[in-house]
């Protein structure tokens, strides 16, 4: 039988002394206070809030001023109880914010031990909200003004109570309050021991040992209390040898960094805590190489209060040489006196010299279950050490975060009121993101772009940045809507629904260290734009948005009764749903795509980053309008493949608008792009069609890393063209909106017999993109994050890993060709560009993989060439070189 928590339960109610004196009390090891200077959503570096919004730093104190919102938590980062036998005191001092009288409920003390050890120490911080596993112990006063131990795992139930309410008792904002927590190790127990101290009042609880152990919390729970505020705290000590103390825990005020290196232009990205407005605007960033061992500094760097950000450029960066750097900020102290927070990393050299360029990619980082966002630690992800870790062990060159770095209900409920609320309640999603990845990013260039829930959206059309309106004009939903589905009418007008300073903080904490944008007008209302390229380690890169310039389904398909994204009308045929009209790219960006794989100076490959990839790869049973089940689909034993499913017609994917998908595909395939994308949250591997199979390129969606949307590829039949040997779900396909797709891959979920399993049977992990750049071969992994790969005979996903050419990424047919090109004289092989003598059009541009290339053409007739190494003086151009009907009849030779 299971043994209780606690034993023995004892109280007692006293006004004479504590019966520990003071010569048996142990040594402080923590002093903390606030000065009545310092006002900030910022704490401190060793503390956590839930949430940010929720409290402050004002008064010479901690408030916990949103009194909306149930059991709101500040936890301790550097210090925690250890599972030793020695003993430990907590002192706090508090008292109500506002004269409003609580309920008894209502409660304001200390969480101890919450969480376990062996649970990393920043998911212990995520308890708050309501009682949970592991939750801890409680100790503190309630709305009664009684005494009270209570178990937060257990659902409040109390362990110890004073039979009294402490005398004189009142909670108004003119009284405060002083307990002193006490615990003594009693054989294979704790006794814990609260006392007011101005009052003398106590009781005693005892708690088995094994519970005593975890993070300390401060804890304020409104009651009835109005929106306008709870509790505040002051003059928190610890002490005792049962507390250990780990520095290096903590956080902020600057929080993590990102940064690209290009074309010699260093731009990073340092993020801060919530800073005061009386706090310094800007910081310095210092850098030095090993061998020169002085740090240059550079001037200042203004801070943007909006997302507490500052975005730092530098020119003419030497790319030859690592250089370590730290960023700088000078600040007060929650003492009020100054400090100087420096935040380190290294710029590693430019690897132009490795043949091998390494990528690893991501997508949906969440960071609890979909099904609750209250603490519990089989539904929690975060901080995802697991992952990341493994990601360290492949050496990447290159990280690419391709959307949803948060979603909006975890680890709780969104704030849509929008303001400054909703910015904090952003970033305080953000910051778990940062906090997660900042071993990664502080040293590994990185390109991280939002997606539909990193502004609060469920699916996102970004139309251009319109703005939606909020209800229809005459008050009516259309019918369709009608009956539960109302809450979608304001996403499916198009545009963002939180407004535009919201969206610009949002895509400034998160691509500001991308190079400049190449065209910088915003769309409308003044929303930025960010499309831009990379080049670095000889990989020319083009990040592109595939959600601002989307047109809205349902406001182009206006007959079609489109509910997020999918059509209410049975039997509904998504191949007639292509409008000419119906934006995806946008002009902007296609023009800029079209220069861009042209551009082959200092480049030896090309990728494009997106948010998602240019088909719809999912499928649901029979019985599905939407994909709305998929969280409730259960995994399916190892290679079951059920029949009863149907290919999804999802226009939230790129899949629609066909006629915009097309157009992507055609600019990008003429550099041969390679492309990396997530969001569809199913691992895939896709060689995509425009006219014909595969004359298009090919792509690797990623699987999320927590996947709680576990999309699955079962289409009714095998595909055409099914090659012996692979799964039956590969092969050529047409998706729901009739795009040719040929599938190499799909990480559909199976039950994995891995714990947790509401985790690792949905399928969740990360790529891993390896280019071989004079090989010109591109290997594509896809890892299961449970998986450790440093391990011999470490398993990918069933269907990987998987190799392509470079060339196969415009598979268009030959039907012509150029006479045989050879060149002498150059370092490298040389880039060839091919123009269409009559339309004046460059069909397409590549690096060859050696001396000699036959160049292909898709119709009889004269073409010119250009080719060598561009930016240099070895380069030339031919006109009028007329198509031979032979691959390899005739040739070239050029001589530089």
């Amino acid at each position: 039988m299971k043994r209780s928590k606690f034993l023995n339960i004892t109280f007692a109610v006293s006004l004479f002394l504590t019966i520990f004196s003071c010569s048996r009390q142990p040594k402080s090891i923590l002093i903390h206070n606030w000065d009545t200077s310092v006002k900030r959503n910022f704490l401190s570096s060793s503390f956590w809030g839930n949430r940010l919004q929720d409290w402050q730093a004002n008064n010479g104190r901690l408030e916990c001023f949103n009194g909306k919102d149930p059991w709101r938590t500040v936890h301790i980062l550097t210090h925690e109880i250890n599972n030793s036998n020695k003993r430990f005191g907590v002192e706090i001092s508090f008292g109500l914010l506002h004269n409003e009288k609580p309920e008894s409920e209502a409660f304001a003390g200390v969480l101890l031990g919450a969480g376990s050890l062996d649970l990393d120490y920043r998911a212990r911080c995520l308890i708050f909200n309501r009682p949970s596993k592991n939750g801890g112990i409680l100790a503190g006063i309630n709305g009664n003004g009684e005494l009270v131990i209570m178990d937060m795992e257990n659902n409040l139930e109390t362990i110890a109570r004073s039979s009294a309410s402490i005398p004189g008792f009142s909670f108004n904002s003119e009284k405060e309050y002083k307990i002193r927590i006490d615990a003594v190790s009693k054989e294979d127990y704790f006794q814990i021991t609260v006392k007011e101290i101005n009052s003398g009042q106590e009781i005693t609880g005892n708690i088995l040992a094994e519970h005593i152990s975890g993070n300390i919390g401060l804890v304020a729970h409104r009651g009835n209390l109005p929106e306008t505020g709870s509790f505040w705290f002051k003059n928190l000590k610890l002490s005792g040898r049962k507390i250990d103390y780990f520095p290096g825990r903590s956080l902020g005020p600057i929080i993590s960094t990102q940064h690209t290196l290009s074309r010699q232009v260093l731009k990073m990205t340092a993020q801060l805590m919530p800073i005061g407005d009386d706090d310094p605007g800007d910081l310095i960033f210092e850098y030095r190489t090993e061998e020169d061992n002085v740090w240059t500094t550079s001037p200042p760097f203004k801070i943007d209060r909006d997302g507490y950000i500052a975005t730092i450029k530098i020119d003419n960066w030497i790319d030859t040489k690592e250089y370590e750097y730290r960023v700088v900020y000078n600040y007060a102290g929650n003492n009020g006196k100054p400090e100087v927070a420096r935040y380190k990393g290294t710029i590693r050299k430019n690897p132009t010299h490795k043949d091998e360029f390494i990528i690893a990619a991501f997508t949906g980082n969440n960071n609890t279950s979909w099904q609750s966002n209250a603490f519990d630690r089989t539904r929690l992800f975060f901080p995802h050490e697991d992952l990341t870790s493994k990601v360290a062990m492949h050496q990447p060159d290159f990280l690419f975060y391709s959307g949803d770095q948060l979603y909006e209900g975890s680890p709780s409920y969104p704030d849509m009121s929008g303001g400054r609320t909703s910015m904090l309640d952003y970033l305080y999603k953000w910051y778990l993101w940062c906090w997660a990845h900042r071993e990664l990013t502080r040293s590994i260039p990185s390109v991280s772009i939002p997606d539909d829930h990193d502004v609060f959206h469920g699916n996102l059309w970004g139309a251009s940045g319109k703005i939606p309106l909020q209800k229809p004009l005459d008050g009516v939903y259309p019918e369709h809507y009608q009956g539960g589905f109302e809450g979608h009418w304001v996403q499916d007008q198009g545009g963002y629904k939180m407004g535009p300073n919201f969206v610009n903080m949002v895509e400034n904490t998160q691509t500001s260290n991308l190079p400049n944008p190449v065209d910088s007008q915003p769309v409308l209302n003044n929303i930025g734009v960010y499309f831009t390229d990379i080049k670095y380690g000889g990989v020319s890169m083009v990040v592109l948005e595939d959600r601002k310039f989307k047109s809205a389904p349902s406001t182009i398909l206006t007959e079609d009764k489109i509910i997020n994204g999918f059509s209410q009308i049975p039997d509904y045929d998504a191949r007639k749903s292509d409008r000419k009209e119906a934006s995806l790219l946008g002009d902007r960006q296609l023009d800029f795509i079209n220069e861009w794989v042209h551009d082959w100076e200092d480049s030896w490959i090309k990728i494009s980053l997106t948010q998602t990839i240019f088909a719809n790869v999912s499928t649901y049973p029979d019985t599905f309008k939407t994909d709305a089940g998929t969280p409730r689909l259960k995994p399916l034993e190892q290679g079951v493949i059920p029949k009863d499913y149907s290919v999804a017609k999802d226009m939230d994917s790129n899949g629609w608008p066909q006629t915009g998908r097309n157009k992507a595909l055609e600019a990008l395939r003429k550099g041969y792009t390679f492309m990396i994308a997530g969001d569809q949250h199913l691992g895939s591997v896709v060689h995509h069609g425009i006219d014909d199979w595969e004359d298009a390129g090919i792509s690797f969606c990623v699987p999320s890393v927590a996947n709680v949307w576990p999309r699955r590829w079962f289409p009714p039949n095998r595909g055409l063209n099914y090659q012996a040997g692979r799964p039956d779900y590969t092969g050529q396909y047409f998706d729901g909106f009739g795009n040719r797709i040929t599938v190499h891959a799909a990480s559909n979920p199976y039950i994995s017999n891995v714990y947790p399993h509401e985790l690792h049977d949905r399928a969740p992990g990360y790529g891993i993109i390896k280019i071989q750049k004079k090989e010109q071969k591109i290997t594509v992994e896809c890892w299961p994050r449970h998986v450790d790969p440093s391990q011999p005979g470490a398993k990918q996903y069933p269907d990987w890993p998987l190799t392509f050419d470079l060339e196969e990424n415009y598979g268009r047919k030959a039907i012509a060709w150029l006479p045989t090109i050879v060149t002498k004289g150059l370092e490298n092989p040389p880039v060839i560009q091919v123009r269409d003598e009559t339309s004046g059009e460059i069909i397409y541009s590549i690096r060859a993989k050696s001396s000699t290339f036959d160049a292909k053409v898709f119709s009889p007739g004269l073409y010119s060439i250009s080719l060598g190494e561009p930016g240099t003086e070895n380069w030339k151009s031919i006109e009028n070189i007329q198509s031979i009907n032979e691959k390899g009849s005739d040739s070239m030779s050029f001589d530089f």
